[in-house]
């Protein structure tokens, strides 16, 4: 799926660079980051969207 192993990366690059100590600017920032790269990678499997959704969980 070669959406999966253009995004997934890029869920735990994102992850490692935003302050985890921040719950809500987090939960927000995975919120908006989640539909730009579903957006972006058109997505469209149910299976590809809950492994990059538990990606960035």
């Amino acid at each position: 799926m070669p959406g999966l192993q253009i995004c997934s990366p890029v869920a735990r690059h994102l992850l490692r660079g935003v302050d985890k100590t921040n719950q809500d600017l987090l939960q927000m920032h995975k919120e908006t980051w989640f539909i730009h790269v579903t957006q972006r990678c058109c997505l469209e499997e149910p299976v590809t969207l809950a492994l990059l959704r538990m990606t960035v969980d």
